[in-house]
């Protein structure tokens, strides 16, 4: 694909950016936005029996990855709703 029809952080302007989050926020809000996450295989490697996105990375919060990215999705919606006054829900 020609870099020119991609976006960058590095080719916006601050202007661009707030553009870009605006939008995105206004579909979050009319609940026009999904998420699909792609996390693949299981932990056997890492000496776990539950998928990687379970596994214990030794944060202090002892959350695993899934529960965080949850804690994204759920905080987005949460500034969406309170810019637009509008509540959409992301399906994960």
């Amino acid at each position: 694909m020609e870099p020119e029809v991609c976006g960058s952080i590095n080719r916006s302007s601050d202007e661009q950016l707030c553009q870009y989050r605006d939008i995105g926020l206004e579909k979050i809000a009319a609940g026009e936005v999904a998420v699909l996450l792609l996390a693949g295989g299981q932990g056997t490697r890492l000496g776990s029996d539950k998928p990687k996105g379970m596994y214990n990375v030794g944060l202090p919060s002892r959350k695993c990855l899934y529960q965080l990215q949850g804690e994204r999705i759920v905080k987005i919606e949460q500034v969406a709703a309170q810019k637009y006054n509008k509540h959409g829900n992301i399906p994960w």
